[in-house]
């Protein structure tokens, strides 16, 4: 008998109230359905599923998008047990393990589970080490009273999805500028403009997780505070809506490390990002 059974729709909103008894431990599951629950085309476009061990909402959730190219599996647990987890990811039918899968935002628990798994089914895994930090709904959005000359900040236009692609830390030939273009689609994106030539000078996106994510400044344009600035009109626009603010850096990448932490966001602890394949 299958483990894992899908969750309707419907139901997202009463997952969403369990994350939030533990708090902010259960962010990401939070945020994850919270941003497809706003945005409904973002189903669709990355076939996004949910699923809860049993059918349970209590056990927690695996949730999937797949797409051709792009096969993620997210699991969050509910609380600290993932006994139930743990056993409908390794007996599951639903998830296919011959594709290479990513699974973001992984805690130590989940981890040993996941190398368990992967041990039992001749799996490969490999880690990324990635630090979290969070700004509460509650904080007050940021004054912005000077703003960068000549510039204009609005969302991305169609004619540079190249450019954000290739920039992107984990562009894909043929695969990531799909991502980008849905995230477009969907208003996710933030782009600080030059009126001059109307190019890009920098920009961040919120992704289909719900966190703040390739946070970028033209190399040419650095040390003019463009990826503070636009980071600030994002994080407001999120804090208007009464959303938390997620966002996840590179454990090595200091700069927006500093950033972060300069705009009050606090650090909650470092995850792993997971990758799966078939040795």
């Amino acid at each position: 008998m299958e483990p894992l059974i899908e969750i309707s729709r419907n139901k997202w909103s009463q997952l969403q109230a369990l994350y939030r008894n533990d708090w902010p431990w259960g962010i990401e599951g939070f945020r994850l359905l919270d941003i497809h629950i706003q945005y409904p085309d973002m189903n669709q476009a990355f076939n996004f599923k949910v699923y809860c061990p049993g059918g349970d909402l209590h056990n927690g959730m695996v949730a999937i998008s797949d797409m051709e190219h792009y096969y993620q599996v997210y699991v969050y647990p509910v609380t600290r047990n993932i006994t139930n987890i743990e056993h409908a990811l390794t007996n599951t039918n639903i998830i296919n393990w011959n594709r290479t899968i990513c699974i973001p935002s992984v805690n130590s628990e989940t981890l040993v589970c996941l190398k368990i798994i992967c041990q039992r089914l001749s799996l490969q895994l490999s880690e990324e080490v990635v630090c979290k930090h969070l700004l509460k709904k509650e904080s007050k959005p940021f004054e912005i009273l000077n703003h960068p000359l000549n510039t204009y900040v609005a969302p991305l236009k169609p004619e540079y999805l190249d450019l954000i692609d290739r920039t992107w830390t984990y562009y894909t030939p043929n695969n990531s500028r799909r991502f980008f273009e849905i995230l477009m689609r969907n208003g996710l994106s933030y782009v600080l403009y030059s009126t001059d030539n109307h190019k890009p000078l920098a920009w961040i996106f919120i992704g289909e997780a719900g966190a703040f994510t390739h946070l970028y400044c033209v190399a040419t344009q650095r040390g003019k505070g463009y990826a503070e600035y636009i980071t600030k009109i994002a994080t407001n626009d999120l804090l208007r809506q009464g959303k938390d603010v997620l966002a996840y850096t590179l454990k090595e990448n200091v700069r927006p490390q500093n950033l972060f932490r300069k705009l009050g966001f606090d650090f909650l602890d470092n995850v792993i990002y997971v990758d799966i394949q078939r040795i």
